[in-house]
């Protein structure tokens, strides 16, 4: 919204000794006195002095020129403005073409530079703007005299609209509205009857106002709160029409009312107002000695008469901004300065701002924009951020504290939202999962947030989990808004010195780790690749690689019992039915000899399993109808290496819909399974007996999904995957958690010699110690998305 610039009048009537409290502006009536509050025993906002308030040491960053351009003859103006963002400003004025013609100036900043609309070509000149339902709107006048009523239909294009009111010469003073179809505009004839019109999304209609105790002289702001709550400002003229007293009408519940009139106490007129929430306040300039600041207190208007003073005279407050009751701005002039004054709920704040102020417009209290004559000034955002992106603490210290740096510190006390999140340390096993909010208060640079470390006493490497910044309030983020908290422990060895590795175990005799092999699915694709990861010198080496037609193409099945060969399923195209069926293939440890092994057109191989000691294969097999496509049956299968032979030695009840998951015993006579039956959703784990063929159920927990079996290499005891690592005794006893602060949804492969388990986890293999709750040993393999994980055992 835009406002008149009424300094020469006013410098006129200083002068001239005009500015005295009048004696003859008493006629209105006793009802309309009691609209305003006497100033000297009633006002409620604090009454402190002056020189109290004043100060120029405001904590925020400076006004800053972001526009100062000089666009015709040096007699530009900016008089009303829309801020949006870092990105995204609109400005409209004037500017001068050479006397006596003005062109209207709307300028649009696209974070970089101003870009100047030239598309309106009527002469004349813009007073206020307005963003309506998403549709910039501005208002102003011809150099004739006539109304400018331009509605933005796309960029540099605008729509004029005629109104149904006409006069020689008319100015359009402010626009508001709350959707497309409730438009308010404000104005009057130039030294006559000031109007009211309303847009309903086809019409213009004329609105009356009540009598307001004299001539309406002037009405210069309207805002809408909502569409049932309209306040419109301006001044009216004493009988003699030589004061002005302000008035403010409101309508509320359809009907309009005067709540500011002559009361006798403060003399001018009303020039801009801002609703916020429950505020309402109103500002203008004064014919007089008392400022006009006023405050809504849900019944009347109430005075602020502990605004600063200024050497150079009484300000003019033609802006005022509100975002809540300890975050106000008004602006405005004296005769020789500008002033822009920051209410922050017990005092006013002053500062000088290198522009007399027409336009103020912000999303925040310190983040604005001001504009007028040809400068537009931004006072910068309050910025949080860390003040680094990594940090490094030692487990053993107790707690990381990380800083957080605010640029241009906030004028109003702040929030910021801490939250962390897990990477390779896990929230309750080497730190203390943290959410909360941190206040800041005003004027702070810097704030500390502490993040309590857990100390396990554990030689377990480094590990990191992330701190993020998020919701703010009264704040912008940094690009620094998250940090990397890497946790050392100062107390491990080098890798090739771990005090705990697991080895192949007193039967072999060498003491030397085992390798593990994995294979990972690369960002998601139907590509997957077979590693062979060496857990002393934590070095993975590729094997092979493979990228299907469509779905995952590679899952691990075993290694050989000699750990030279590692058997798998890979996805083989089909002749005989759309798509892929899983076929088994074998593989050196260095990547040499791959041979496929089965070569079936309607049935699928996976989990193969090496027999112990043997040329052997175990694998399910899934059966396709190539009518229907639909699978008949599900079965288990030996293949015998070398040979074409593929034995089926069991074939499961039509119940079972799935063999999610399987493993042999160590001793060879069993087979630990992952079934889905009909009617579930979720798999039990059984066990198949190879010589007498009984399926018995292991585990049979309603609603829980029992996947990943791998027997320990005693045979003794099966480990699973439920959410969490459970150990269940091969007889169906004795079921226990691996680890009671550790959560995985991956794969899992006991170690040779049954000390741990290693369980995949994103990019990551960690290695948990049997019977231990310490925290698990962390490789970052740095493969993404492993999805299957086995032991050699040697």
């Amino acid at each position: 919204m835009s406002k008149r610039i009424v300094l020469a009048v006013f410098i006129l009537m200083l002068c001239s000794g005009l500015l005295m409290q009048p004696t003859d502006g008493q006629a209105a009536t006793s009802a309309i006195r009691s609209s305003y509050r006497s100033a000297s025993a009633h006002a409620k906002l604090p009454l402190k002095s002056s020189s109290a308030n004043r100060s120029l040491n405001d904590c925020a960053s400076a006004w800053t020129t972001i526009a100062n351009k000089t666009f015709g003859y040096g007699q530009e103006g900016v008089n009303d403005l829309i801020y949006r963002g870092p990105s995204a400003a609109w400005a409209v004025g004037v500017y001068s073409l050479g006397s006596p013609n003005n062109s209207p100036l709307v300028l649009h900043w696209d974070g970089d530079v101003w870009h100047q609309d030239t598309s309106i070509t009527s002469t004349g000149r813009l007073n206020a703007l307005a963003d309506i339902d998403g549709t910039l709107w501005t208002i102003g006048k011809t150099d004739a005299g006539l109304p400018l009523i331009l509605e933005q239909t796309s960029p540099n294009s605008w729509l004029q609209h005629t109104l149904p009111i006409t006069y020689n010469t008319m100015t359009v003073r402010d626009i508001a509205g709350t959707a497309s179809n409730d438009i308010w505009l404000v104005g009057d004839e130039d030294g006559g009857a000031a109007f009211v019109l309303h847009w309903n999304g086809l019409a213009w209609s004329e609105v009356s106002l009540p009598a307001a105790g004299g001539d309406l002289f002037h009405l210069n702001t309207v805002q809408a709160a909502n569409s049932t709550e309209v306040w419109i400002g301006g001044s009216y003229l004493n009988a003699s029409r030589s004061f002005s007293f302000p008035a403010i009408f409101h309508l509320s519940g359809g009907t309009w009312t005067v709540t500011a009139t002559n009361d006798g106490a403060i003399n001018g007129e009303i020039t801009d107002i801002a609703v916020n929430g429950s505020e309402r306040w109103a500002v203008g300039t004064p014919q007089g000695q008392t400022p006009i600041v006023l405050r809504w207190n849900s019944t009347e208007w109430e005075y602020d008469l502990s605004t600063p003073a200024y050497s150079g005279g009484l300000a003019s407050y033609t802006r005022v901004k509100v975002f809540g009751p300890d975050q106000v701005w008004i602006a405005g002039y004296t005769p020789f300065q500008s002033v822009a004054n920051r209410w922050d709920g017990t005092n006013w704040i002053a500062t000088e701002p290198a522009t007399f102020v027409n336009a103020m417009d912000g999303l925040s209290a310190n983040d604005m924009l001001i504009g007028g004559n040809g400068t537009i000034l931004q006072r910068h955002a309050a910025v949080v951020e860390f003040t680094a992106a990594e940090v490094t603490a030692e487990e053993e210290h107790g707690s990381v504290t990380l800083t957080l740096q605010l640029n241009n510190p906030a004028l109003i006390t702040t929030t910021v939202s801490i939250s962390t999140s897990d990477g390779s340390a896990f929230a309750g096993v080497d730190y203390i999962a943290t959410a909360t909010q941190l206040s800041i208060a005003p004027c702070t640079a810097a704030q500390t947030v502490a993040i309590p470390l857990i100390d396990d006493q554990a030689h377990t490497g480094t590990r990191s989990f992330t701190v993020q910044i998020s919701a703010t309030a009264g704040l912008q983020l940094g690009t620094r808004a998250s940090a990397t908290v890497t946790i050392v422990d100062p107390f491990d060895l080098p890798s090739t010195q771990l005090v705990f590795l697991p080895t192949v175990g007193s039967a072999n005799g060498n003491g030397q780790s085992a390798p593990l092999a994995y294979a990972n699915v690369a960002g998601g694709s139907p590509q997957a690749t077979i590693f062979v990861f060496d857990p002393l010198q934590q070095v993975s080496t590729p094997i092979n690689t493979y990228t299907s037609q469509s779905g995952v193409s590679t899952i691990l099945g075993d290694w050989s019992p000699n750990s030279q060969q590692i058997v798998f399923s890979r996805l083989t195209p089909s002749t005989q039915i759309p798509g892929s069926l899983y076929q088994l293939f074998r593989i050196n440890r260095d990547g040499s000899g791959l041979q496929q092994l089965t070569d079936s057109q309607l049935t699928s191989y996976n989990h193969a399993r090496w027999m112990p000691n043997t040329n052997q294969i175990i694998a399910d097999a899934r059966t396709v109808d190539p009518a229907t496509f639909q699978t008949t049956n599900y079965s288990l299968v030996i293949h015998t290496l070398n040979t074409a032979a593929l034995q089926t030695i069991y074939t499961f009840e039509a119940d079972v819909k799935d063999v999610a998951d399987m493993d042999i015993s160590p001793d060879g006579t069993k087979v630990v399974l992952s079934l889905v039956k009909q009617n579930q959703i979720y798999s039990d784990l059984y066990i198949f007996d190879l010589s007498s063929q009984q399926l018995t159920p292991l585990t049979l927990t309603p609603a829980v999904e029992e996947k990943q079996p791998t027997w320990s290499p005693d045979g003794q005891t099966i480990a699973y995957n439920a959410g969490q690592i459970y150990l269940i005794d091969s007889n169906g006893q004795n079921t226990r958690l691996l680890n009671q602060n550790f959560n995985t949804s991956g794969a899992l492969a006991w170690s040779p010699d049954a000390q741990a388990i290693a369980t995949a986890n994103g990019s990551s293999i960690n290695l948990h110690t049997v019977g231990s709750n310490k925290q698990p040993i962390n490789w970052d393999v740095q493969q993404p998305n492993i999805l299957s994980l086995i032991w050699a055992s040697r």
